[in-house]
């Protein structure tokens, strides 16, 4: 299939995910001298049956490379797993198979320069290798008592305290032989009686093969890599980026420096001690190598995307690569991680498609639901793929990967329209997840889908126009610019857009990049979430493309780097004065002023561990419209460029407040607050957080899940759902 054609098979046709050929990651040999497996072949097998016959017909699951041992290749599971996945279906069922390029847990002895190290870390290779496969090997990038996907595997012990991880990704000796692993399971596959329908490959490595640095998710605890190959890379890297290794010294603060002798920054340097704002921030030179290192990361990280993927088309005549990419919205550490540089990957030759799960914060009825990426950016240029992997009614209790779940069918249905019109808004493609095994299993979810994917291909039948007056913008470059913090990512990433979206009225989101290329005249207001690098030049340029009358609201410091560090530059691009308070901020209230004045006053709860923030300098042209208790003034509004324009220094703001501004703002409101809408020309989706009657704003025509056509008032039950198509 011709590859725009394949996208678009893939954005119209939803996916099934099953735990079918499940292996532990890293590869690990049972005590019979096979590779650990799940043996949960017969559950699956009849999973898959049952979604294909719902009319589910792109399927995946993770599928073992082979690679069983240093030298050793084993296609057992391998076939094992193809032949369930395939047995009772017709020619139009078609498979992309996850294939993790992990190392097997003995290629560290015969590597242990190439492993992965934690900090302070280990210049000799010996003490490296005696500590792989030992208990101080951590095999999954965080730490957990009892491995729950590792015990149904035959691997008991606990995950705690580990002084090295995996393979290093810096490492080229992990290139070359994961990508010879990959080419023969490539050809093995493609030799296979089933390769005709194997459409394309899902490249995985990393935690949880999401292309995710080890111990990238964990607010603290141990940080990568110190290891003798990822040290090595980025002295070479550094000389080719400074010209020499005399000039890279002068750069690092480190005269002499040599691949062997360079010291990389510490943790409390990277991320969590700091002095000042400026600190924070990374405006020092000694910050200078912290911000490299993480550029450097993002450059390896996406060498070895590029790098898997361009073998899969080589092995397999072009057929379509895919990688997880792009979490910055729900991972603090996404600069260290390597999930950063979204201009490279959305450009790549090599790469088409992205995948994430779904979001984990703000996920259960009545919220959001939230996404790891900005899916409508990667669709502008790729697909975005996302992987609904939701706690559903059915889950079994004591599962520790559960989190939290719906109660009833009537949650679980909600949940499922609700990601469904989320995703076809965003113009994405996605998969429903059964992580748990058995958590879609039921007749009445068989039947919902069934009637959601019917409705979908009807929707993409027709052309579908953008309907948002409201765009919220975020920025993948800003992270390497301020040092990851759990508690500003949460309220900035997480807790804003949920507060946003609940507004009641549709929301784009894009790249602060991609501004430049849209067309922004329909947007009545416009949220700047962390656009903390552009220049007065780049805002010329965008401010022209916008809409005069628009809204812009500023959040935390927005243009403090143009590119350089400088609080005061600041006011030329956004009309703010910024300084920095006079004291550290812990437990404090937001009161609102002026024209919040009726909105809830917002606290705020932090253990000591608070981020620094700016407040306002207040002068004649500033209206003040919030203060914290001390009296500092953290949101206001002025005239600037011909607009109005808001900051809010504190990303503390819940919905009344974003409302408030829409509302003065212009912007049309297709439900009543604590509503979120996902729509477009073609339908529109409502799912209220808590009961809500109301006369709709224009004609809404027929309802799609309960039935029905809508006239008078429409009342709908907090949690629930209702989907309509434009009334004429």
């Amino acid at each position: 299939m011709e590859k725009n054609a394949l996208r678009e098979f893939l954005r119209r046709e939803a996916g099934f995910w099953s735990r079918m050929g499940w292996h532990h990651d890293p590869p690990l040999l049972n005590a019979q001298g096979k590779i650990a497996a799940c043996g949960e072949y017969a559950a699956c097998r009849r999973f898959h049956q049952d979604f294909y016959r719902s009319g589910v017909r792109v399927h995946s699951s993770i599928l073992f490379s082979g690679w069983a041992d240093v030298g050793k290749i084993d296609y057992s599971e391998t076939d094992r797993a193809l032949e369930n996945i395939f047995a009772d279906k017709g020619d139009d069922f078609f498979y992309i198979p996850r294939v993790k390029l992990n190392v097997p847990v003995n290629w560290g002895r015969e590597n242990p320069e190439e492993m992965t190290v934690y900090y302070p870390g280990f210049s000799d290779p010996a003490e490296i290798r005696k500590r792989v496969n030992t208990p101080e090997h951590d095999f999954c990038g965080w730490d957990e008592q009892e491995n729950w996907m590792g015990k149904a595997l035959g691997c008991v012990r606990a995950n705690v305290g580990g002084l090295i991880g995996n393979q290093s990704f810096s490492s080229e000796k992990w290139l070359h032989d994961a990508g010879g692993v990959l080419a023969a399971f490539v050809r093995h596959l493609e030799t296979s009686p089933y390769g005709r329908r194997i459409l394309g490959y899902h490249i995985a490595y990393g935690m949880c093969g999401e292309t995710s640095l080890w111990r990238c998710w964990s607010p603290n605890g141990r940080y990568a890599d110190y290891g003798i190959a990822h040290r090595r890379r980025f002295f070479d890297w550094g000389v080719r980026k400074y010209g020499s290794a005399e000039a890279l010294g002068k750069a690092w603060l480190q005269p002499g420096a040599t691949a062997d002798t360079l010291v990389l920054p510490s943790p409390d340097e990277r991320e969590y001690v700091w002095t000042s704002i400026d600190d924070f921030f990374r405006g020092s030179p000694r910050a200078r190598i912290v911000i490299d290192l993480e550029l450097f990361m993002n450059d390896v990280n996406c060498d070895a995307m590029e790098h898997f993927c361009r073998i899969v088309k080589e092995q397999s005549g072009g057929k379509a690569a895919g990688v997880f990419f792009g979490y910055y919205m729900d991972v603090p550490r996404v600069g260290y991680t390597g999930h950063v540089p979204y201009d490279r990957i959305l450009e790549s030759p090599w790469i088409d498609f992205i995948a994430s799960p779904k979001s984990y914060a703000r996920t259960m009825p009545g919220e959001p639901g939230g996404e790891h990426v900005p899916a409508q950016s990667v669709n502008r240029k790729k697909l975005y793929l996302n992987e609904i992997d939701h706690r559903t009614h059915l889950v079994r209790s004591g599962n520790p990967a559960a989190g939290e779940k719906t109660r009833d069918m009537n949650e679980t249905r909600t949940l499922l329209w609700r990601e469904a019109m989320k995703n076809t808004m965003r113009n994405s493609g996605y998969w429903w997840m059964d992580l748990g095994g058995g958590w879609l299993d039921s007749p009445e979810i068989l039947s919902e889908i069934r009637r959601i994917e019917s409705f979908r291909h009807q929707l993409m039948e027709q052309e579908a126009r953008p309907v948002a007056e409201v765009l919220m913008v975020t920025d993948d470059r800003s992270f390497l610019y301020a040092r990851p913090h759990g508690d500003l990512h949460c309220a900035l990433f997480k807790n804003t857009p949920a507060e946003i979206l609940l507004c009641g009225a549709p929301v784009d989101h894009y790249r602060f990049r991609d501004l430049f290329e849209l067309d922004l005249s329909r947007y009545k207001c416009i949220f700047f979430l962390n656009a903390f690098l552009f220049s007065a030049e780049e805002w010329a340029r965008l401010s022209a493309r916008i809409a005069p009358d628009a809204c812009l609201v500023w959040h935390y410091a927005p243009g403090i780097f143009s590119p350089e560090y400088d609080p005061d530059a600041v006011h030329e691009k956004c009309g703010f004065f910024l300084k920095r308070p006079a004291e550290s901020l812990a437990r404090t209230s937001l009161i609102p002023d002026g024209g919040f004045r009726d909105c809830p006053v917002l606290r705020r709860e932090d253990a000591g561990n608070a981020y620094p923030y700016f407040i306002l300098r207040e002068d004649a042209s500033l209206r003040i419209l919030g203060r914290l208790d001390n009296g500092d003034a953290v949101i206001g509004e002025t005239r600037h460029g011909g607009r109005r324009n808001l900051y809010i220094s504190l990303p503390l703001c819940t919905w009344p407040y974003y409302r408030r501004i829409m509302e003065e703002s212009g912007v049309l409101f297709y439900a009543p607050p604590e509503t979120t809408v996902y729509a477009d020309s073609r339908f529109i989706g409502l799912f209220p957080r808590k009961d809500v009657r109301f006369p709709p704003p224009f004609p809404y025509g027929r309802e799609i899940v309960f039935g029905g056509e809508c006239s008078g008032t429409l009342r709908i039950e907090g949690k629930g759902v209702r989907v309509f198509l434009p009334g004429a």
